[in-house]
């Protein structure tokens, strides 16, 4: 028995896009997007939702060689400041550990992240912006 939702369920719209928090007394952005107190200015219940942006900064990672069978390896995770504020982990893909820096500007795309045996798990992961690129030649 399953208990992954369906695909056509995870490919609903409102489960591809990137929605945080941003506090109405000083703008702090937060993800995930459900916060009561504003770790910033510590205002109580003042957080409206916020679309996030899709593209950003890496500004930490690691690469994890040690991970289930079913992940590839090595499988690179970095933290990315996001343009639009907020910060998220995301795994990357389309890039090589050799490759990560502080700095790279990425784009996070909606894939598959696992393949389980009836279904695919899919999030965002984080493609190199120069890789966007070179795709869209």
């Amino acid at each position: 028995m399953s208990f992954m939702k369906p695909k056509w369920w995870r490919d609903r719209p409102q489960n591809t896009r990137l929605i945080g928090m941003k506090c109405e007394k000083c703008n702090y952005v937060s993800f995930p997007e459900k916060r009561r107190a504003c770790p910033k200015c510590h205002a109580i219940d003042s957080f409206k939702t916020f679309p996030l942006s899709k593209t950003g900064t890496i500004v930490s990672y690691i690469v994890q060689y040690y991970l289930p069978e079913e992940f590839e390896t090595p499988q690179p995770l970095a933290m990315v400041e996001l343009d639009s504020g907020g910060r998220l982990y995301v795994l990357m893909t389309d890039t090589a550990p050799e490759e990560m820096k502080v700095g790279m500007k990425v784009k996070l795309e909606y894939r598959e992240i696992l393949k389980g045996m009836d279904a695919s798990i899919c999030s965002f992961k984080g493609v190199p912006i120069e890789r966007v690129m070179e795709n869209k030649k």
